[in-house]
C-alpha cells in the first residue's frame, strides 16, 4: 500500500512540475469543447418567408428606363437637362419622410447617406428629349429604391417616389404537396419624365413627339 502511495504520488508531482503537461492538457480540452460547439444558423439565399430573405449584391438587378420629353424640365421658357438621384435602401422610412416637403427634397438632391437606411446613391442625368437605359447593381441589404428628380419648378409629389424590389417566387411540386421559395429580386422601372413631373409608365405609350 506504500509502494502504490509513492509512485501515485511521483506522477502527481512530475504533472505539477512539467509545464509541457499542462499545455497538453488545456489543449485537449480546448479539442474536446469544440466538437461539441455549433456555428450559429446564417441566413439563407432562400426562404418560405419573403420577409427572411438575405438581399446579397446582385450585378445589374436595377434597371431604369427614362424617356424624356422635348419639354423636360422647363424653366424661362427653356427645357433643361435633370439630375435624377438613386437611392438604395433598406427600409423606406425616412426617404419618404424627406420626400413630403420641398427641404426634404432639396435634402434628397444632394445625393449623400443622411441616414442608416441609405446603402448606396447614384446620380443619373437626362437631357431634353432623350430616351435611355441604365443598369445599376444592387448593393447588399437594399430592398426598395428611391428616386428624386431636380426640377426647377415641381412640388414634392411629382419629383420623388419609392419602389420595392419585388422577391423572386419558385414553386416546386403539386396540388398539396407545393412548396413556394422566394429570394431576392430585381427591378425595372419605366419612367416618363415631362416639364416638371415623374411619371412611371406601366403599358403601351407613344414616344415623344
Amino acid at each position: 500500500m506504500r509502494k502504490y502511495t509513492f509512485f501515485q504520488n511521483l506522477s502527481r508531482r512530475s504533472r505539477r512540475e512539467n509545464p509541457g503537461l499542462k499545455l497538453a492538457s488545456a489543449l485537449l480540452c480546448l479539442f474536446f469543447c469544440g466538437c461539441g460547439a455549433t456555428e450559429p444558423p446564417q441566413p439563407a439565399k432562400e426562404a418560405a418567408d419573403p420577409d427572411l430573405i438575405v438581399w446579397p449584391r446582385e450585378e445589374k438587378a436595377i434597371r431604369i428606363e427614362v424617356n424624356a420629353d422635348r419639354d423636360l424640365n422647363m424653366y424661362e421658357s427653356k427645357a433643361h437637362s435633370l439630375q435624377i438621384c438613386v437611392y438604395q435602401l433598406d427600409n423606406p422610412g425616412a426617404f419618404s419622410e424627406l420626400a413630403k416637403t420641398q427641404d426634404g427634397i432639396n435634402v434628397l438632391l444632394k445625393a449623400e447617406p443622411f441616414d442608416k437606411s441609405v446603402k448606396n446613391v447614384s446620380r443619373l442625368f437626362i437631357q431634353p428629349f432623350e430616351n435611355n437605359v441604365f443598369h445599376l447593381d444592387r448593393v447588399e441589404n437594399a430592398n426598395f429604391v428611391g428616386i428624386v428628380c431636380g426640377y426647377f419648378d415641381s412640388t414634392p409629389e411629382n419629383c420623388a417616389k419609392v419602389w420595392e424590389i419585388p422577391p423572386r417566387a419558385t414553386t416546386t411540386g403539386h396540388l398539396f404537396w407545393k412548396e413556394t421559395k422566394y429570394r431576392a429580386g430585381t427591378l425595372d422601372l419605366d419612367l416618363h419624365l415631362t416639364d416638371r413631373a415623374m411619371a412611371e409608365r406601366t403599358g403601351p405609350e407613344q414616344e415623344p413627339q
